[in-house]
């Protein structure tokens, strides 16, 4: 004799767990289904054992659930326009949608509550209504025929975007979804764009990725094969290349300027520019392409295509001239060229407003912030220091101004490597914790190898010597794995030092040799005297039979500085050569070698070599 349970016989029991495999919604809603069976006697029909004759076995979460539905009368109809609606829902929105009497809806709606399939917040007409689970959604919404579904979705979509203008504007992408449930393609994609551009102006670059790739997905569907006329297929293309445009510059933020997918979107609108009129997106198709080139270290393609944008801009385009000038400055700057950058990055400043391109600031990063703090590093350089800072400051402040996340994040990078550069530990690190806090915030890859390396250089020289070290080198790898060479020079350089500290010096001069290489590949000359002098020091510091060596590495840094009229660097070497000469008794040759470098600096403590050189020849004097 079977033995029975508070369920019913044991084998019923047995069933269930059985078929639920310890998942605790399939056990809750299979056991509801059996207790909700007309008598005992079809509960072992409901839970799968036995015969069925007269009722069908769900023999799945799934089959419960809509067994369940079933037998729910006219709540059952009330189930699916909720479940079209979405997991959540309110009142007032299925009131609007459902023609039906205030009672009879909140008879139905009590009966589901009740069911343990729905869940309800507040009193109607406020009250907000959430399906206890999302299967339990999917289940309602599949009993929904094709075209009574597709009618459906696109009343809401129309209600919605009638009655409920708040929530069209602020959740564009939920009318989006109604539309594709719709069949409304046309609809779908100026929604879905809508929710992209949106996203792309807070800042939440992984859902405008999404977004817009909705967009792109369903207009590649509908647009194919299209027989619109001449005039109504260059629309479509238009519209297509903005799409991708966007798309692209969503995953340059996300992504990385070099990342595959980026390099992927911004090619095929560029496949996309090609005969089409449209100014805006086919600069908008070149920033993103330049952008990827600059970072993978192809500094030859980039000058020829930053070249070419200024000559096939319009004089009268102001904005793009500005954004082009721009970033060819910055090119030359990584180059060596620090005279054309110069040159670039004034006239970029000069054709900049403020006020009339704001908004291109959303697109290509504000060019008054950006083009500052390039134009803040050219001048360092070049000796002119009290210039230098107050450009950096200006170009910070724009970033706070125009609060733009990716103009302020990029703006801060460079914030950071001045203070590194002027050896201010104390503020780089502040700065490069905002960085990697902002970074992480938004998801820019990229940014937060950066900021991480900035942070591991400032980490190292507080004084956690090993640490620091150890998070540059996880940095630089994060770094090249997002498909960058830009920058690694510099940052091979400045762990060089480090490594040296750290009584590895030959490990410290392999990473130098490595990092000239990488520049001779890629073009990055403008850091290339400051590696020499970096060797120098290092040889300098190591063995007195490396003398010789290191004297070269300090005419070799001085040569490119003059060659470059890069005068802050000609300095850095030319005190490390003088106190070399010093300490091998040669005192005229140091004093020969650091007088001319010296001249025409004022005291100041963003250049600490200049009070460095001055005690230089002061105790040469003495």
């Amino acid at each position: 004799m079977a033995t029975t349970h508070a369920f019913g016989p044991l084998d019923v029991v047995a069933q269930i767990a059985a078929r639920t495999d310890g998942i605790p919604l399939f056990v809750e809603e299979m056991t509801k289904a059996v207790l909700e069976a007309e008598s005992e006697g079809e509960a072992p029909s409901t839970a799968g054992v036995g015969p069925a004759p007269a009722v069908a076995v769900p023999a799945s979460l799934h089959a419960s659930l809509m067994a369940r539905l079933d037998r729910l009368g006219p709540a059952r109809e009330i189930a699916q326009v909720g479940a079209a609606i979405g997991r959540e829902f309110s009142h007032a929105v299925l009131a609007a949608i459902v023609p039906k009497p205030e009672a009879e809806l909140a008879s139905a709606l009590e009966r589901l509550i009740a069911a343990g399939l729905l869940f309800r917040h507040g009193l109607p007409p406020l009250a907000d209504y959430l399906f206890k689970h999302a299967l339990v959604q999917d289940a309602a919404h599949s009993t929904l025929l094709r075209e009574p579904r597709r009618a459906l979705h696109a009343l809401i979509a129309k209600t919605l975007e009638c009655q409920f203008v708040e929530i069209a504007e602020s959740k564009p992408e939920l009318l989006a979804h109604h539309c594709v449930e719709a069949g409304l393609s046309e609809a779908a994609i100026e929604w879905f764009r809508k929710a992209g551009e949106q996203a792309l102006r807070r800042c939440a670059f992984e859902e405008a990725v999404s977004h817009l790739g909705k967009a792109i997905e369903v207009a590649d569907k509908a647009w194919i094969g299209s027989t619109s006329g001449a005039g109504g297929a260059a629309t479509l293309a238009s519209r297509r290349l903005q799409l991708q445009a966007s798309y692209g510059q969503a995953l340059m933020w996300s992504r990385g300027y070099s990342a595959v997918e980026t390099k992927a979107a911004f090619t095929r609108a560029q496949e996309l520019a090609a005969g089409i009129d449209d100014a805006t997106e086919r600069f908008t198709t070149y920033y993103g392409l330049w952008l990827g080139t600059f970072l993978r270290g192809e500094l030859g393609i980039a000058r020829e295509m930053a070249e070419a944008f200024i000559a096939g801009v319009n004089h009268e385009e102001r904005i793009t001239q500005a954004v082009a000038r721009r970033f060819l400055g910055l090119t030359c700057f990584c180059q060596g060229d620090f005279t054309a950058a110069q040159t670039h990055l004034e006239e970029a400043l000069s054709i900049f407003d403020r006020e009339r391109d704001r908004e291109a600031g959303l697109r290509f990063a504000d060019t008054a912030a950006s083009a500052a703090v390039y134009l803040a590093h050219t001048s360092r350089v070049m000796g002119e220091v009290a210039r230098a800072r107050e450009l950096m400051e200006q170009g910070v402040a724009r970033a706070v101004e125009c609060a733009h996340v990716p103009t302020l994040v990029n703006t801060s990078y460079f914030q950071a490597l001045f203070e590194i550069f002027r050896g201010d530990a104390q503020s780089a690190w502040r700065i490069s914790e905002a960085i990697v806090g902002l970074s992480q915030k938004h998801g820019f890859a990229l940014f937060l190898a950066l900021g991480t390396l900035c942070r591991g250089w400032a980490r190292a020289r507080l004084g956690d010597r090993a640490g620091g070290a150890m998070e540059l080198r996880g940095a630089l790898t994060a770094y090249t794995e997002l498909g960058n060479k830009l920058y690694l020079p510099i940052f091979q350089g400045l762990l060089a030092e480090i490594e040296a500290e750290e009584e590895e010096p030959r490990q410290a001069l392999t990473r130098i040799d490595a990092a000239l290489a990488l520049a001779s590949e890629t073009g990055e000359r403008c850091t290339d005297a400051i590696l020499h002098c970096i060797r120098g020091e290092i040889m300098h510091k190591s063995t007195p039979a490396s003398l010789a060596g290191a004297e070269q590495a300090f005419l070799t840094a001085i040569a490119i500085a003059q060659s470059q009229k890069a005068r802050s660097f000609e300095l850095r070497a030319a005190c490390a050569l003088a106190a070399l000469y010093q300490s091998t008794g040669r005192p005229a040759a140091a004093h020969a070698v650091l007088a001319p470098a010296l001249t025409g600096f004022a005291p100041t403590e963003d250049l600490p070599e200049i009070a460095k050189a001055q005690a230089l020849l002061d105790a040469l004097a003495s």
